[in-house]
Protein backbone atom coordinates (compact mmCIF):
# COMPACT_ATOMS: atom_id res chain seq x y z
CA UNK A 1 0.00 0.00 0.00
CA UNK A 2 0.99 3.56 -0.95
CA UNK A 3 1.45 4.89 2.99
CA UNK A 4 3.86 1.93 3.55
CA UNK A 5 6.41 3.74 1.66
CA UNK A 6 5.86 6.16 4.64
CA UNK A 7 9.23 6.05 7.02
CA UNK A 8 10.34 8.29 9.54
CA UNK A 9 14.52 8.93 9.00
CA UNK A 10 15.65 5.04 8.59
CA UNK A 11 12.54 2.82 10.35
CA UNK A 12 10.01 2.18 7.87
CA UNK A 13 6.53 0.54 8.41
CA UNK A 14 6.05 -2.92 8.65
CA UNK A 15 3.61 -4.89 6.85
CA UNK A 16 0.80 -4.65 9.43
CA UNK A 17 2.44 -0.71 8.78
CA UNK A 18 3.49 0.06 12.55
CA UNK A 19 6.86 1.50 12.45
CA UNK A 20 9.14 0.48 15.74
CA UNK A 21 10.78 3.84 16.57
CA UNK A 22 14.04 3.80 18.16
CA UNK A 23 15.54 7.20 20.00
CA UNK A 24 18.17 7.39 16.71
CA UNK A 25 14.94 7.76 14.61
CA UNK A 26 13.84 10.70 16.51
CA UNK A 27 16.75 12.70 17.64
CA UNK A 28 19.79 13.67 16.43
CA UNK A 29 22.60 12.75 18.27
CA UNK A 30 22.27 10.52 21.69
CA UNK A 31 21.72 12.43 25.37
CA UNK A 32 23.84 11.36 28.53
CA UNK A 33 21.84 10.67 31.45
CA UNK A 34 20.06 13.91 33.37
CA UNK A 35 20.47 15.82 29.80
CA UNK A 36 17.28 17.27 28.29
CA UNK A 37 17.22 17.40 24.08
CA UNK A 38 16.07 20.79 22.38
CA UNK A 39 14.59 21.47 18.88
CA UNK A 40 16.76 23.32 16.22
CA UNK A 41 16.75 23.93 12.86
CA UNK A 42 14.12 21.35 12.32
CA UNK A 43 15.11 18.61 13.97
CA UNK A 44 15.21 17.21 17.85
CA UNK A 45 18.77 17.18 18.96
CA UNK A 46 20.73 16.60 21.88
CA UNK A 47 22.01 19.04 24.27
CA UNK A 48 24.72 19.68 26.73
CA UNK A 49 22.39 21.36 29.45
CA UNK A 50 21.84 19.02 32.02
CA UNK A 51 18.63 18.60 34.31
CA UNK A 52 19.93 18.50 37.50
CA UNK A 53 21.98 21.81 38.06
CA UNK A 54 25.58 21.30 38.93
CA UNK A 55 27.08 23.25 42.08
CA UNK A 56 30.31 25.27 40.80
CA UNK A 57 31.37 26.59 43.96
CA UNK A 58 29.49 26.85 47.18
CA UNK A 59 31.07 28.55 50.35
CA UNK A 60 29.37 29.29 53.69
CA UNK A 61 31.29 31.03 56.65
CA UNK A 62 31.48 29.74 60.36
CA UNK A 63 31.56 33.01 61.97
CA UNK A 64 33.43 31.66 65.10
CA UNK A 65 37.83 31.83 65.10
CA UNK A 66 37.44 35.34 63.27
CA UNK A 67 40.06 37.87 64.46
CA UNK A 68 40.11 39.27 60.97
CA UNK A 69 40.97 43.02 62.65
CA UNK A 70 39.43 46.00 61.66
CA UNK A 71 39.99 47.10 58.47
CA UNK A 72 38.29 49.70 56.49
CA UNK A 73 36.94 49.64 52.98
CA UNK A 74 37.72 51.37 50.29
CA UNK A 75 35.75 52.76 46.76
CA UNK A 76 37.23 50.23 44.30
CA UNK A 77 38.05 47.59 46.89
CA UNK A 78 37.10 43.99 46.30
CA UNK A 79 35.29 42.64 49.43
CA UNK A 80 37.08 39.91 51.11
CA UNK A 81 36.33 36.77 53.36
CA UNK A 82 37.46 34.67 55.68
CA UNK A 83 39.17 31.25 54.28
CA UNK A 84 38.91 28.87 57.32
CA UNK A 85 35.70 27.57 59.10
CA UNK A 86 33.85 26.80 56.02
CA UNK A 87 32.11 24.54 53.87
CA UNK A 88 34.01 25.04 50.75
CA UNK A 89 33.15 23.32 47.55
CA UNK A 90 34.59 23.74 44.42
CA UNK A 91 34.37 22.12 40.87
CA UNK A 92 36.83 21.96 38.31
CA UNK A 93 38.36 25.37 37.01
CA UNK A 94 37.40 27.22 40.21
CA UNK A 95 39.63 28.17 42.70
CA UNK A 96 39.49 30.91 45.34
CA UNK A 97 42.54 33.67 44.90
CA UNK A 98 43.94 35.32 48.16
CA UNK A 99 43.38 38.76 49.35
CA UNK A 100 46.43 41.26 48.00
CA UNK A 101 46.81 44.68 49.44
CA UNK A 102 46.50 46.25 45.81
CA UNK A 103 42.88 45.23 45.62
CA UNK A 104 41.89 44.93 49.42
CA UNK A 105 42.54 46.59 52.60
CA UNK A 106 44.04 43.70 53.78
CA UNK A 107 47.36 40.94 52.46
CA UNK A 108 46.20 37.75 54.27
CA UNK A 109 46.53 34.11 53.30
CA UNK A 110 43.58 33.36 55.42
CA UNK A 111 41.25 36.00 53.30
CA UNK A 112 39.65 35.75 50.22
CA UNK A 113 38.75 38.41 47.61
CA UNK A 114 37.16 36.21 44.92
CA UNK A 115 37.47 33.02 42.81
CA UNK A 116 38.24 31.75 39.53
CA UNK A 117 35.52 30.90 37.19
CA UNK A 118 35.94 28.35 34.17
CA UNK A 119 34.27 29.71 30.75
CA UNK A 120 30.40 28.60 31.00
CA UNK A 121 26.76 30.34 31.77
CA UNK A 122 26.83 30.68 35.56
CA UNK A 123 24.07 31.41 38.17
CA UNK A 124 25.58 33.64 41.17
CA UNK A 125 24.39 34.01 44.42
CA UNK A 126 26.27 35.87 47.15
CA UNK A 127 24.86 36.89 50.33
CA UNK A 128 27.47 38.97 51.96
CA UNK A 129 27.86 41.57 55.19
CA UNK A 130 29.96 44.49 56.05
CA UNK A 131 30.20 46.25 59.62
CA UNK A 132 29.22 50.37 59.54
CA UNK A 133 30.71 52.68 61.98
CA UNK A 134 27.57 54.69 62.34
CA UNK A 135 24.16 55.13 61.16
CA UNK A 136 24.80 57.76 58.32
CA UNK A 137 27.27 54.91 56.98
CA UNK A 138 26.34 52.91 53.43
CA UNK A 139 28.22 51.20 50.79
CA UNK A 140 26.78 49.37 47.23
CA UNK A 141 28.41 46.94 46.00
CA UNK A 142 28.57 44.62 42.56
CA UNK A 143 29.39 41.56 40.99
CA UNK A 144 32.16 41.87 38.28
CA UNK A 145 34.78 39.85 36.37
CA UNK A 146 38.18 40.31 34.91
CA UNK A 147 40.63 38.59 33.06
CA UNK A 148 42.59 37.49 35.78
CA UNK A 149 42.85 38.21 39.72
CA UNK A 150 45.69 40.60 38.71
CA UNK A 151 43.36 42.50 36.57
CA UNK A 152 41.99 46.02 37.42
CA UNK A 153 39.26 46.05 34.00
CA UNK A 154 36.09 44.67 35.54
CA UNK A 155 33.08 43.72 33.76
CA UNK A 156 30.02 43.96 35.80
CA UNK A 157 27.19 41.91 35.92
CA UNK A 158 24.97 42.55 38.66
CA UNK A 159 22.58 45.40 39.81
CA UNK A 160 24.23 47.33 43.29
CA UNK A 161 23.69 46.22 46.29
CA UNK A 162 22.92 48.91 48.71
CA UNK A 163 24.14 48.64 52.52
CA UNK A 164 23.16 50.61 55.24
CA UNK A 165 22.83 50.46 58.99
CA UNK A 166 24.25 51.20 62.50
CA UNK A 167 26.99 50.08 64.66
CA UNK A 168 25.67 46.06 63.87
CA UNK A 169 25.94 43.60 61.29
CA UNK A 170 24.30 44.58 57.98
CA UNK A 171 24.51 42.65 55.17
CA UNK A 172 23.54 42.66 51.09
CA UNK A 173 22.22 40.15 48.57
CA UNK A 174 24.16 40.01 44.79
CA UNK A 175 22.14 37.75 41.98
CA UNK A 176 23.10 37.70 38.43
CA UNK A 177 23.44 35.24 35.47
CA UNK A 178 27.26 35.42 33.60
CA UNK A 179 27.99 34.23 30.56
CA UNK A 180 31.46 33.32 30.17
CA UNK A 181 33.62 32.30 27.01
CA UNK A 182 36.40 32.36 28.53
CA UNK A 183 37.75 31.20 32.30
CA UNK A 184 37.67 34.74 34.52
CA UNK A 185 37.92 35.84 37.36
CA UNK A 186 35.25 36.40 39.81
CA UNK A 187 34.60 39.18 42.69
CA UNK A 188 32.87 42.16 44.53
CA UNK A 189 33.78 45.55 44.02
CA UNK A 190 32.87 48.09 46.26
CA UNK A 191 30.93 51.11 43.82
CA UNK A 192 30.31 53.82 46.57
CA UNK A 193 30.83 54.65 50.43
CA UNK A 194 30.41 56.97 52.88
CA UNK A 195 31.53 56.66 56.53
CA UNK A 196 33.82 53.67 58.05
CA UNK A 197 33.02 50.68 56.14
CA UNK A 198 34.82 47.63 58.06
CA UNK A 199 35.95 44.29 57.01
CA UNK A 200 34.65 42.85 60.69
CA UNK A 201 33.97 44.15 64.25
CA UNK A 202 36.19 43.55 67.52
CA UNK A 203 38.04 40.77 65.78
CA UNK A 204 35.04 38.50 65.04
CA UNK A 205 35.03 38.16 60.70
CA UNK A 206 32.24 38.36 58.43
CA UNK A 207 29.06 36.80 60.45
CA UNK A 208 26.81 36.20 57.13
CA UNK A 209 28.97 35.59 53.92
CA UNK A 210 27.24 32.82 51.31
CA UNK A 211 28.18 32.18 47.57
CA UNK A 212 26.94 29.65 45.44
CA UNK A 213 27.93 29.44 41.87
CA UNK A 214 25.28 27.16 39.64
CA UNK A 215 25.79 26.26 36.28
CA UNK A 216 22.71 26.82 33.98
Amino acid sequence: MSHNALKIKSAKPDRTSDIDLTMTDLITGTPSGNQIIEYQSGSWVSSSVGVTPELGYGYHYQWSGGSGGSYAYSTGDRYIWRGNGNINTLSTGFSTVTSTATYTPITNSNWYMGFNIPAGKWLIFWQFNVYMSSSTSYSTWRFATAPSSGSGTYTYHSAQSYVTGTQSRFGGLVRCVVDLSTASFGCLVNQNRSGSIRISPSGNAHYVNAINVVAL
